[in-house]
């Protein structure tokens, strides 16, 4: 999602589309809910799918990202020592968390 705010100077406000992005929590939420019903779904093929599903949700949220992090911006969402791999304000955690299960669950893939 873009947005573009006018400055009052004219031009445009460049933060805001981070900004957004940072809010954003729909891509996570729902891959977390395709994750819930792939956990109780019995048929292991639909499972499968729903993981894969979850995984393209959360891949969405990392494109936007990408395209956020130019200049100014660049290196933006990088991990630091405070935002390392497991840290919750680690906006890339859930998606390499969950490309991790897919290549150990699915190693065909």
């Amino acid at each position: 999602m873009s947005v573009t705010v006018p400055s009052p100077q004219g031009g445009a406000i460049e933060g805001v589309k981070l900004c957004i992005l940072s809010l954003r929590g729909e891509g996570q939420t729902n891959a977390a809910i395709l994750l819930a019903q792939a956990v109780d779904e019995p048929d292991d093929a639909k499972a499968r799918g729903l993981c894969f599903a979850a995984r393209d949700e959360l891949k969405r949220l990392e494109d936007d990202l990408r395209r956020a992090e130019r200049p100014p911006f660049e290196d933006w969402y990088r991990k630091t020592w405070i935002r390392n791999d497991n840290s919750p304000s680690n906006v890339h955690r859930s998606y390499e968390h969950v490309q991790a299960f897919l290549q150990v669950a699915f190693p065909q893939n």
